[in-house]
Order: structure tokens, then sequence, then C-alpha cells
């Protein structure tokens, strides 16, 4: 049956046997549907476009290829391309500036063609320097002077000594120009000049240390309604026991009253009266280890300031009374040194005491 069967249906092909009948089967065959032909066109333009688009991309790389190959950079605006001088603008060769970037400006183009027309090789001129300052050519001329001056010294030949002496002589006339000028410029104008208020000559000198000497009496005369002396010592300086004394002569001359201390509690010479100090020195801020010291004290103010230490001699004293009582300004003791020329070498100055033991 099975044999039988199988031969029919091979006899029948593709149709079905059924009791001994070929039945006809039918096989569903694909119909083709219908393309519009608007969306046939709109495909051939896109596959046509794009084979132009990649033809197009093709020539342009094989043109810049080409002149890349043959160009050069002058570094000027131009280049040489297949020995032919062209502009190229600032941009040649930026291929990352975008198709619409406009790489050919006017002025770009006529500053280039006016550099390439300036002669090749020509130096640039330097830029303008601020000229050097008066002191900076001050100290470049004291610099060479020293620098001549070393040389001479290392090596003192003939050329090197005339060259550093000359250079001096070149700046002494300089210095003596600037002095001619300040000398005219003081005589038109009298406030700026110190000797028109403290004169230098002889006679002006005696006149002022006379004017002082009445300045100074009438001064001391009343200093002692306000203020006192305090002297400050010890038996073992030996200072002490010469300016003890000389001390006591000049409180008597003008009727100052006077505290002496002992800092270590013994006697002083000129002073039996001395009293020991009992921390008086430590309230008054005043130092115990350098002596003498000679303290001026204010009744008013119950100040203590601080005249000198060391030997003081008398005319270094009233000016340093008269200083300390004085506003600032009002001072004409200040020309008293210069007028008499004393200056004392022991005790010059509150700011730098000075003594011994």
């Amino acid at each position: 049956m099975a044999q039988l069967h199988k031969a029919d249906m091979g006899a029948c092909g593709r149709g079905l046997p059924v009791a001994g009948r070929c039945l006809s089967v039918l096989v569903p065959v694909p119909v083709p549907v219908p393309v519009p032909v608007s969306v046939l066109v709109s495909v051939r333009a896109v596959l046509l476009a794009l084979v132009l688009a990649a033809a197009l991309f093709l020539l342009m790389a094989l043109h810049a290829g080409s002149v890349h190959a043959g160009t050069a950079t002058t570094g000027d605006g131009f280049t040489e391309r297949f020995g032919e001088r062209q502009w190229a603008g600032w941009c040649e060769g930026r291929d990352d500036l975008g198709w619409s970037f406009y790489c050919d400006p006017q002025e770009e183009r006529r500053k280039a063609e006016d550099r390439a027309q300036e002669p090749a090789g020509l130096p640039q001129p330097p830029e303008a320097q601020a000229p050097p300052s008066a002191l900076e050519t001050l100290d470049g001329m004291r610099a060479h002077l020293a620098e001549l001056r070393a040389a001479a010294i290392l090596d003192p030949s003939h050329e090197k000594v005339e060259a550093y002496y000359r250079e001096q002589a070149r700046f002494m006339d300089i210095a003596d120009a600037f002095a001619g000028r300040v000398r005219r410029v003081l005589w038109s104008t009298p406030d700026l000049d110190y000797e028109a208020v403290h004169p230098q000559g002889n006679l002006a000198k005696k006149a002022v240390q006379a004017d002082l000497q009445r300045t100074r009496q009438t001064m001391m005369a009343t200093l002692n309604r306000r203020y006192g002396l305090i002297y400050v010592g010890t038996a073992q300086c030996a200072v002490c026991k010469i300016y003890g004394p000389h001390l006591r002569r000049f409180a008597a001359d003008w009727k100052l009253g006077v505290l002496a201390v002992s800092a270590d509690g013994s006697a002083l010479s000129g002073w039996p009266e001395a009293v020991p100090d009992r921390g008086q020195l430590a309230k008054m801020q005043v130092g115990r280890n350098i002596v003498p010291l000679t303290i001026l004290f204010d009744r008013q103010t119950h100040r203590p300031r601080l005249l000198g230490v060391g030997f003081l001699s008398e005319e270094e004293i009233i000016y340093r009374i008269h200083s300390l009582t004085t506003p600032a300004g009002n001072t004409p003791m200040a020309t008293s040194r210069q007028a008499t020329g004393q200056e004392n070498s022991q005790g010059n100055g509150l700011d730098r005491p000075g003594g011994g033991r």
C-alpha cells in the first residue's frame, strides 16, 4: 500500500491522489506589488547625489595633495607654488577652519604686500627704549669710576691711573658746578639758607654767643621754680669722684635743687647728704648699672627726663636743659654749639648714654 501510494503520488505530480484520482492542490504564488514612480525617482536622486559627492571629495583631495606638494610658505603672507609667488593669507593650510571661513581679508593682504616690497635681509630698527633716569645715569657713572679705581689699584700702570684720575676730575667738575648753582639758589631764596639764621662768620658768631649768653642767664635764673636735678652715682665710680663736686658747683651757681642718690648705698664724693637707692630709680625707670646719671625732674608733672650719662660740662648741661624745656623750633641754644665750638666727647647725646666706672 505504501508503495502504491508513493507511485500514485509520483504520477499525480503536484496533485494529491485520492481514491485513484488526482486532485489538484492550489499553491499560493506571490504577486508583485506595484511601486510608485515618485519613490523610484527619489531613490535614484539620492544615489546620484551620493555618487557625485564622493567624486567631488576625491577630486578635492587630489587637488589639495598636488597643491601642498608644490607649495612652500615664505613667511611674509605669500607662498611659492610650482615656482610662482602667490598670495596665501594667514590661514593657508588651515583645514580646520571650515568651508565658509573667510581667509583673505583686504587689510591683511595689503600689509603682506607692503612687507614683500621691503628689501630682503634689511635689519629691522630696534624698538625705542626709554632713556635712563637721572639716578640710573649717576649710578652708572659711579660704578664706572669705581671700576677704574679698582683696575688702577690692581694694575697701577700709567694708563690706568691716568684714566681713573681723569674720570675723578670729571666728577669733581660736576660737583663744583652743582655747588655753584646751590650757592646762587640760596642767594636768591634766603629762606632756604641755613646760614641766614645760623651765621658762621666770626663777628656773627660773637653776636650770637652774646645773645645766647643772655638767653641762658634768663632761663637758668628761673629754672629752679619748676625744675630740679637728680644725681646718681656710686663710690666705686672713678668718674663720679670728679663729676660729683663739679655738679655741686654748677647747682650752687644757678641755685638748683639736687637730690643725690647712691646706687649702691655708699657715700658719694661731694654729696655727703646722698640717700641710698630704695627703689627710687626703678620707680623712675632709670637704670643703675651705668653711672653717673644726671636727670632733670619736673616738679609740676613729676616726670623725670634723662639729661645724660657720664661727665657733662656746664655748657652741655645748660644746652640739654634748654633743649628739653623749650618747644621744638624755638631753641636758639641750638647754635650755641656752633658759636662756641664746644663739644663734649664724654657725654654727647641723650640717646647715646655713655660713661665709666
